[in-house]
């Protein structure tokens, strides 16, 4: 998303981005809504504009542009050229069957694959004393505590969101797989909305289902008959995204006595223009018994009562996260075990009871790395709401995104709470008799497969992700990174088992030791020996061996 946000503007043309993407520079598109210009956007490289309509590619803005010669023929011809290689990449030139419609199939496997992939995705990341895994059968009392223990928290909102046929929440999980010897309780702790929820228990359509109806008109003032209807299953709606009712000038949305008339603002949404001509209606509503509702003291009294308590958030022997990002963790001293299970799918609470009770061994490991405090990142007062009133946003990371900016931290203050790549299991793991073979000179091809044998040193059968990153040389560049993942292979092991390494093909080439060369316009491998360091994650802490390759020449590679 970074690299593709930077496409809009001449400060960061082509070749700079190719040098961010690295192999992954095919072509080019932006976050929705977020192109605002014409001329520098094509210019820069920007070959679709996203989403639906659009509104900067125009012919009558785009044909002015190539008369005025502020955009030559050529450049739209890269950009038409860079959508039609896509196309054909992706078989559309190919296979021109209509598309197969859209189907639900909620098959028992489909359930099971859901559930697998829910708990494998679960990333341990601290368990003091081998807290974890908790034992059935061990206890008469239990409490889950947080907003989400009784929610299922299955996916994102947005263009992360869908209709699940089903979710399974941590408390119907834990309360039919304890069994009825466990009393198992519940305090919400804490209300978890910005804005009040969705109304949605007790409101019926105009056929007696639950929900509201929305019916559609293409005459602002509701006159003459209505020409679409449809039923939503709660409180909000939107046309955006809606074929079915293109041409619609009024929605009239309504369950029991509550009626909304709602039409198309007649202002233009400067900022987000894929809105304009769109209608919304949303209906927020909770109690206000619960809105004063002392939450937090009743959770407290709850957990002193239980033999265990599991706190779920956003269980006291644990602590489950449930958020697409890392947060702050103040607290972390006072909390034994702490889990992040992202959003899990619909067995989100059997995949969290998984794990917390051992049938499932945790390996996942963290895509993202884990910063003590916001104010530690790169983008500090470069971001979000820090540049709200200039609407300008400084690329401040330069080619140091993500992990690469932390790798400069180790042992100083703003060093991550926990690295990229990492993640605890119930056993451990020990890494011997790494080699790398091969050739170092092709950058055409993975030349160097990196090996080793991998024991499971514990009780129990788990999986360990060896990774192998690349330093540049001590000779390198001062504006390269430190070191980037090149290779990672996953190990499932029963215990006291030995695998090696090479059944996942760890292939490693020389291009990801490049680096962008701006006076050569194209990507440079120096000469010289390389280091590759085989961990677990991307912390030197973590290391558990250091290969050495040479490259003999210097290699420069066309983008």
């Amino acid at each position: 998303m970074a690299t593709s946000l930077l496409r809009d503007s001449n400060l960061f043309p082509s070749a700079y981005l190719r040098m961010i993407m690295g192999p992954f520079r095919s072509w080019g598109l932006r976050s929705t809504g977020a192109t605002t210009s014409t001329v520098d956007s094509l210019t820069a490289g920007l070959d679709l504009e996203m989403l639906g309509k659009s509104k900067w590619r125009f012919i009558k803005q785009v044909k002015p542009a190539i008369e005025a010669g502020l955009v030559s023929e050529g450049t739209i011809n890269d950009r038409a050229r860079a959508v039609l290689q896509f196309l054909k990449k992706a078989g559309k030139f190919d296979d021109r069957r209509v598309d197969v419609p859209e189907t639900a199939q909620n098959l028992p496997e489909h359930q099971d694959l859901i559930r697998q992939a829910g708990a494998e995705g679960i990333v341990l990341l601290t368990n003091g004393g081998g807290v974890l895994p908790l034992a059935t059968g061990k206890y008469k009392k239990a409490a889950l505590l947080g907003p989400l223990a009784k929610y299922a928290a299955a996916h994102g909102g947005g263009s992360a969101s869908l209709n699940c046929h089903y979710k399974v929440s941590p408390f119907d999980t834990f309360s039919s797989r304890l069994g009825v010897d466990v009393h198992v309780t519940y305090s919400k702790e804490a209300h978890l909305f910005r804005v009040y929820p969705d109304m949605e228990e007790g409101c019926k359509n105009s056929k007696g289902n639950p929900g509201f109806t929305a019916q559609y008109w293409k005459h602002s003032a509701f006159e003459g008959e209505l020409f679409n209807t449809n039923n939503v299953p709660r409180g909000s709606f939107t046309t955006l995204m809606d074929t079915a009712v293109e041409g619609k000038l009024g929605v009239r949305w309504q369950s029991y006595k509550i009626r909304i008339d709602t039409i198309p603002s007649p202002e233009p949404n400067g900022e987000l223009y894929l809105l304009d001509g769109q209608i919304a209606a949303r209906l927020g509503f909770i109690s206000r018994e619960e809105i004063e509702l002392d939450m937090l003291s009743k959770a407290t009294e709850l957990a002193k009562e239980v033999n265990v308590a599991i706190q779920q958030r956003t269980l006291l022997p644990s602590f489950v996260n449930t958020t697409g990002v890392a947060v702050t963790t103040p607290w972390l001293d006072n909390v034994p075990a702490f889990l992040q299970a992202w959003y899990a799918g619909q067995e989100f609470g059997s995949a969290i009871f998984d794990v917390l009770f051992g049938e499932v061994n945790p390996s996942g490991k963290l895509p993202i790395l884990w910063p003590k405090e916001y104010e530690h990142t790169a983008v500090y007062r470069n971001f979000s709401m820090d540049n709200y009133e200039s609407r300008q946003v400084e690329y401040v990371e330069v080619v140091f995104v993500g992990y690469r900016h932390f790798d400069r931290m180790w042992g100083a203050e703003k060093e991550v709470r926990w690295p990229f790549g990492f993640g605890l299991s119930y056993t451990t793991f020990q890494v011997t008799n790494a080699i790398a073979q091969g050739s170092s000179e092709d950058p055409n091809q993975n030349g160097l497969v990196v090996t080793a044998d991998v024991m499971n040193n514990g009780p129990v059968a788990g999986a360990e992700v060896i990774q192998v990153y690349i330093p540049p040389p001590s000779f390198g560049v001062e504006d390269h990174p430190v070191g980037g993942l090149v290779g990672f292979g996953r190990i499932n092991l029963g215990a006291g088992e030995k695998s090696s390494v090479s059944s996942v093909s760890m292939g490693v080439n020389v291009q990801h030791a490049a680096y962008w060369h701006i006076e050569s316009r194209k990507w440079k491998v120096e000469a010289g020996e390389y280091r590759l360091w085989l961990s677990t994650s991307s912390s030197p802490a973590d290391k558990k061996a250091e290969l050495s390759i040479t490259v003999s020449k210097e290699l420069y590679i066309n983008p």
